[in-house]
């Protein structure tokens, strides 16, 4: 499995229309407006770069609205949990996981 993070511009009045098309393609698996220098941000999960680029090439950047794409491929996926085990060190459990609180952070005193 592929995922690629899609940064996308897009023309000011075509934000609204590129998003609810973006959000009704099977693989497109998230879809957020952003502030900054793109305007989209779109999560694609592929089983394959072929699959992958025919969905960036033929179907995303064929959107009305889109000006121009920078595709991220992901090489490594982390975990909200995991990334608190590695770096939550002394801070307060949180309520769910036996063993740390819900967090993966250290149980204090």
């Amino acid at each position: 499995m592929i995922t690629a993070i899609m940064l996308i511009t897009t023309e000011l009045k075509a934000i609204e229309s590129v998003t609810k098309a973006l959000a009704e393609m099977q693989d497109v698996r998230e879809v957020y407006t952003t502030t900054g220098q793109y305007d989209v941000v779109a999560i694609l999960h592929e089983k394959d770069s072929e699959a992958l680029a025919e969905t960036v090439t033929k179907r995303v950047a064929q959107v009305p609205g889109i000006t121009d794409t920078t595709t991220l491929l992901a090489i490594r996926r982390y975990s909200q949990v995991a990334m608190e085990r590695m770096f939550g060190i002394g801070f307060k459990p949180v309520e769910g996981d036996e063993e740390s609180g819900g967090t993966g952070r250290p149980r204090e005193g």
